[in-house]
């Protein structure tokens, strides 16, 4: 019996091993079991993902044909603003060509003016000098006027008196004459 026991006992310690090792399986089925479903949600969540990077890549794609279009058209306007960069700065120069041109003539014209200005002035001050120097000889030549008519006066005196002299001189003689003669 005890061999039957024993037996027993064998059998059903291998039974407990047997259900421990079909509890531990199944354990590991549903675990199994657990990650399919956890890999199967995985692989929909992949798949909404590829779908959700595929559109963006389609969108991503269309955005990359448009900036490629904006690229091209940003391209020819930059070529068309360098030509009209290239033509405004043909046109800077030209002006300023002009500018320095006219900005020279504007010089010669302002030292024209002034030499014309300072010219003026000499001018000016010599006329004036000479109004001062014709007033001078005309203050002298009516002094002088002045001075001949006063010696014309003078002279007149001095005629009359010399003549008055003379005469005086003539009577004296005559009388002196006279004078004789009748001494005589």
């Amino acid at each position: 019996m005890k061999h039957k026991d024993n037996l027993i006992k064998m059998s059903e310690e291998k039974q407990a091993q047997m259900i421990a090792e079909a509890n531990e399986s199944t354990n590991k089925y549903n675990i199994l079991i657990d990650e399919q479903k956890n890999l199967h949600e995985r692989k929909k969540s992949l798949e909404i993902d590829l779908t959700d990077e595929r559109k963006k890549s389609k969108y991503l794609e269309m955005e990359k044909v448009k900036l490629n279009d904006q690229k091209s058209e940003q391209a020819e306007q930059l070529e068309d603003t360098k030509k009209s960069l290239h033509a405004a700065n043909k046109e800077a120069k030209k002006v300023n060509r002009t500018n320095r041109d006219i900005e020279s003539e504007n010089k010669r014209l302002v030292d024209a003016k002034y030499e014309a200005i300072q010219e003026k002035t000499v001018a000016t001050n010599s006329v004036s000098a000479l109004t001062r120097e014709i007033e001078y000889l005309r203050k002298q030549a009516d002094e002088d006027r002045g001075k001949l008519e006063n010696l014309e006066s003078k002279k007149e005196k001095f005629k009359q008196n010399i003549d008055m002299i003379q005469k005086k001189i003539n009577d004296m003689e005559d009388a002196s004459k006279a004078d004789k003669q009748l001494i005589e």
